[in-house]
């Protein structure tokens, strides 16, 4: 199969990685779907903070077959360089992966090329690397060089768009988590033309500048490195203030808000910011010490509401065993087993989902077999076979539902070192009440 052609084995793996990847999700909002243009070759430029999950979120976004380009370092088994090939997935050589390898370069550049002549879609990440973080990074030459190397050879015909895409994660692993994937107005390659005839070099920076300037607002941009868990625990303080958000886009743009103003204000009052992003270290320190979260701290449970949690916890414990049973073995137990063998948490996502694509259809038509062996009863098998992703689902919210109680009995036990957490807690807020709305 040549990275151009249709295929129909993609787009039934796609329909299969979509479902999943909407399971895992409490919601996803894909927002500029208009701006990607038809019948056009397009260059996808997104952020890239969560691995393979960034990848997935471009592609099951939209109808395109995008050809990939990912560092070359993944390849090298036959197996797996047979899969990445049937993913439409190439490879791109650094200096890191030797000087030699770096000339095979050129046969991945003829490849994009070939792909954007046929007016197919390419997708790689301006950043050239993974951060694991709410920040962009320094963007590299990759997609301007190759977007004026197909212009070029085509007298500037092509009609090249790139589209920078804007990927915001709630969580970068957690179940549940919110996604937002946000397709920007396309730069088309042609406005930059006469600048690159008159300077190649000029050229391209201009053009990866302009790809950074549309990319960024369309992230949640974190500048500081120094203080940035500072910021992430202040975002989630803010976010309980303003208790649940209707969209996530919503939530998203009070977070984009909420950074600039404490980034302005660090400015203005240097001392003041040390201090206060100090304190949200401190917070965060203690409310992890008592293994509980901000917005357990923020509702601060009474000794009934946790009695009562427990008591709906206990009461949908059938429910969650069910769900949480019928998935152990395809989704629950490979979870386990990355989170307990991976210390690298950037690629906890990345492994378990390529795990459940393989095992979810496997055991749940094994799971579903056995039903009909056990029962010969043709609707109690579809019936069983049409619900398992509906209480696989709810297992996950009542999961969450789980650990809240368990939260709320560890906030009544320890009532007196929580009224310190709850006093830090406070200040925190008022602080940052008064620097966004000031």
């Amino acid at each position: 199969m040549k990275h151009e052609e249709y295929s129909i084995g993609y787009d039934v793996l796609k329909v299969h990685a979509s479902l999943l990847h909407r399971l895992i999700h409490k919601n996803i909002k894909v927002i500029g779907l208009d701006n990607i243009p038809k019948n056009t070759p397009i260059i996808f430029a997104p952020n890239h903070e969560n691995a393979l999950m960034d990848a997935m979120a471009v592609l099951l976004s939209c109808r395109l077959q995008p050809t990939w380009l990912a560092r070359a370092d993944i390849f090298g088994n036959p197996m797996a360089d047979k899969i990445l090939h049937f993913l439409k997935i190439s490879p791109v050589y650094r200096i890191r992966d030797g000087k030699d390898s770096l000339a095979r370069n050129d046969e991945v550049f003829d490849l994009s090329i070939w792909v954007l002549k046929n007016k197919k879609s390419l997708a790689l990440f301006p950043e050239a690397m993974h951060n694991f973080r709410r920040q962009t990074s320094a963007h590299k030459k990759a997609v301007p060089r190759i977007a004026f190397m197909a212009e070029e050879s085509e007298n500037f015909e092509l009609g090249i768009q790139i589209i920078p895409v804007g990927l915001y994660y709630s969580h970068y692993y957690n179940f549940n988590r919110e996604l937002i994937v946000h397709f920007g107005k396309p730069i088309a390659v042609a406005d930059f033309k006469q600048q690159y005839l008159d300077n190649r070099n000029a050229g391209m920076m201009a053009l990866r500048a302009e790809i950074h300037r549309q990319l960024v607002p369309l992230t949640l941009n974190i500048e500081s490195k120094q203080h940035y868990d500072a910021f992430e625990t202040l975002l989630e303080v803010s976010n309980n203030d303003r208790g649940h958000f209707k969209d996530v886009s919503l939530k998203f743009k009070a977070e984009q808000k909420v950074v600039a103003k404490i980034e302005q204000w660090e400015k203005e009052h240097p001392e003041e910011a040390s201090e206060l992003l100090e304190s949200a270290n401190r917070y965060q320190k203690s409310i992890h010490n008592l293994n509980v979260t901000d917005k357990t701290v923020f509702q601060k449970p009474s000794v009934f509401n946790a009695v009562l949690s427990g008591i709906i916890s206990f009461l949908s414990l059938p429910l969650f065993l069910y769900g949480w049973i019928n998935f152990f073995f395809s989704f629950s137990l490979p979870s386990l087993i990355v989170r307990k063998k991976m210390r690298n948490t950037s690629f906890w996502a990345t492994f378990e989902f390529v795990l459940w694509i393989v095992l979810v259809p496997v055991f749940s038509l094994l799971q579903t077999f056995l039903v009909w062996v056990f029962t010969k009863d043709l609707w109690i098998t579809v019936g069983y076979f049409v619900t398992l992703p509906f209480f696989g689902k709810l297992s996950m919210y009542l999961a969450d539902f789980n650990r809240g109680t368990i939260q709320n009995f560890r906030i009544v036990k320890n009532s007196a070192a929580v009224n310190k957490v709850v006093s830090m807690r406070n200040k925190l807020s008022s602080t940052l009440r008064s620097i966004v709305e000031g």
